[in-house]
């Protein structure tokens, strides 16, 4: 009896360690099966090369040179010892950077293992590649991998390409550089993934960068299956001629070092296609610094900077406008009839308003002017008189007109370019002044609006977009500065932009006539004679912006802007311009050196003959 028993119980045993066993290789070891199915695949990627980019006439200013990249591959590592030591040509500093990634794989796994339950969400993703060196130049190193890259199982040496940027700081405001991701990675991109992070690079990134191929890889076998070819990105033509783009920079650059400016921008825009012919924003950087990463001095020296070589003045400067703003009072004045052109102000040089003294140029009188004679003159006085009547005329609502037409001229707000435009600044109003001081609008702040003072601020772009409108005869242009595309340099085929008007500023044309009389008596007869080129009729507008606070035994603003915008040839628009120097004096220092730059144009590049 007791036999039979011990032969039931051990049956019994023998059936438990049978199931347990069973169980164990169905439901643990299978677990661990299937993930090393899971893992035994993975998916590389075949880099898309990155399109090129020209100016109008094809010359090139990016190109792509071939380069090497290290990436450390955690995931397929058997044997990090032996892994380590077999790359004993590679520098001690890049071992040493490898030993500090791969522990930051082994703590995420340490980290990961001790998960339980519930706190298994919270685990970790280890990356399956790892950036070592984005240009990687270690010959023997590079020769070793080649010939045999199975013995470095674990690194992963890749071809790849690197931005060449031609013109350097001519050029980098324009083209801006590229940069992997690192806050863009939430927005979908790949880790590694190389994007465009400034200027066209950014803003034309998804055709620049195109589509990169997928490979699936057997990790066993490391047999390699191509699931998708790469598309190569497009090529970029720009609008800027980059002869133009050079001798705007040089004279820019020579006027702001001359007047001792802090900085400077420049723009030249055909009227009617919206096309930037130059652009060009100073101080300026190296942008080839930005390739395969800048280094950290290299940053801080930029970042550090008190004139600020990466802000593009263009785009992402704010400035006291000054009498360039009253092309756009000169607007409201007209088309809401408070003035025609017969109205005349005397001036007399001084004007006194309640407490306050205003003061045209030099305390100078101009006499009695009608509004060509007040923008031919810039008479802040004629200016004043002429609002303060606009705004009986319009019951108080003189400051919404000036906002209004300030508005259809795009003025205060983005204008569209095809550029990473910033912040849009603002026309001067009673809602900015209380989000400013705290303090009641006063008829004392319609008067400086009037005239661009007190707080209206604009960027370059804006006060170009105003003027090009003027010039055309009232078509509000979207900036462009990429004329064409093409899929590759084998391909003559080019995809060209067009024209966007984004709106009419809807304004009668004796209104812009009058104007445009008024910026050419400036240029000819008026305070902006310097202006005046023997090769081609211009019309302009200067402005000496004032900022920050008056000398107490003066009252004139030490620190000044100067601004100088119009267009040429005056009886048949062609092409608009806007020049600053920012704390660079009078804008009479500003038309100086416009003026140099429009004899250029026509006496040495001769514009007529090579842009049609």
């Amino acid at each position: 009896m007791k036999d039979k028993i011990f032969t039931t119980i051990l049956t019994l045993v023998l059936l438990f360690v049978v199931a347990l066993s069973s169980f164990n290789i169905q439901m643990i070891q299978g677990a661990q099966l299937r993930n090393d199915s899971v893992s035994k695949f993975r998916m590389e990627y075949i880099k898309a090369s990155r399109g090129l980019i020209f100016d109008r006439n094809g010359k090139p200013l990016v190109q792509n040179k071939s380069s090497f990249t290290l990436y450390l591959e955690p995931l397929v590592i058997s044997d990090y010892n032996q892994l380590k030591a077999s790359i004993t040509s590679i520098e001690t500093s890049e071992i040493e950077y490898i030993d500090k990634k791969y522990n930051e794989v082994l703590d995420i796994q340490k980290f990961n293992n001790g998960l339980v339950g519930n706190d298994k969400k919270n685990e970790k993703i280890i990356p399956d590649r790892i950036l070592i060196d984005k240009n990687f130049n270690n010959p023997i190193f590079i020769t070793q991998y080649l010939s045999d890259p199975s013995r470095y199982k674990g690194l992963r040496l890749e071809e790849e390409s690197q931005r060449v940027y031609l013109q350097k700081e001519l050029t980098a405001h324009l083209i801006g550089y590229t940069g992997e991701v690192v806050d863009e990675i939430n927005l979908g991109y790949r880790p590694n993934t190389e994007i465009g992070k400034a200027g066209v690079e950014l803003s034309y990134d998804s055709l620049l960068r195109g589509n990169d191929g997928k490979v699936s890889v057997d990790t066993d076998t490391q047999k390699r299956n191509i699931e998708s070819s790469p598309v190569n990105g497009k090529n970029l033509y720009l609008s800027v001629d980059i002869d133009i783009q050079k001798s705007l920079y040089d004279i820019l650059k020579s006027g702001m070092e001359e007047y001792k400016a802090t900085g400077a921008a420049g723009l030249l825009q055909d009227v009617n296609t919206g096309e930037v012919l130059a652009y060009i924003s100073l101080p300026s950087y190296d942008d080839n610094l930005f390739v395969g990463g800048i280094g950290n001095n290299d940053f801080d020296k930029l970042n550090k900077d008190p004139n600020s070589p990466m802000l593009d003045r263009i785009i992402d400067g704010t400035y006291p406008p000054g009498s360039d703003f009253k092309l756009n009072t000169a607007t409201a004045l007209l088309e809401t009839g408070s003035i025609t052109k017969d109205t005349m102000f005397p001036t007399g040089g001084l004007f006194k308003f309640g407490d306050v003294t205003f003061r045209d140029f030099s305390n100078i009188n101009q006499g009695t002017l009608d509004v060509v004679g007040g923008l031919c003159r810039s008479s802040n006085i004629f200016f004043m008189k002429s609002t303060l009547q606009m705004d009986d005329y319009t019951k108080g609502l003189a400051i919404n007109k000036i906002i209004e037409y300030g508005s259809r001229y795009g003025l205060g707000k983005k204008t569209g370019i095809d550029m990473p435009e910033g912040y849009p600044g603002y026309i001067s109003s009673p809602s900015i002044k209380k989000e400013l001081t705290g303090e009641e609008w006063l008829t004392g702040d319609l008067l400086n609006a009037s005239i661009g003072q007190g707080y209206t601020l604009l960027s370059p772009i804006q006060v170009q977009t105003m003027v090009t409108a003027i010039a055309n005869g009232g078509n509000v242009l979207q900036p462009r500065v990429v004329m064409a595309t093409n899929d590759s340099l084998e391909d003559s085929t080019k995809t060209k932009t067009s024209p966007i008007i984004r709106n009419s500023i809807n304004v009668s044309k004796n209104t812009l006539d009058i104007i445009k009389e008024g910026m050419y008596c400036g240029v000819h007869t008026g305070i902006i004679q310097d202006m005046n080129s023997s090769f081609v009729q211009v019309a302009a507008k200067s402005g000496t912006a004032e900022f920050g606070a008056p000398d107490p035994a003066t009252g004139a603003y030490p620190n000044r802007h100067g601004w100088v915008t119009g267009y040429f040839p005056y009886d048949n628009p062609k092409y608009s311009f806007t020049l600053l120097l920012e704390k660079g004096g009078s804008s009479g220092n500003t038309v100086k050196v416009a003026r140099k730059f429009i004899d250029w144009l026509y006496k040495d590049y001769k514009i007529n003959e090579k842009i049609k």
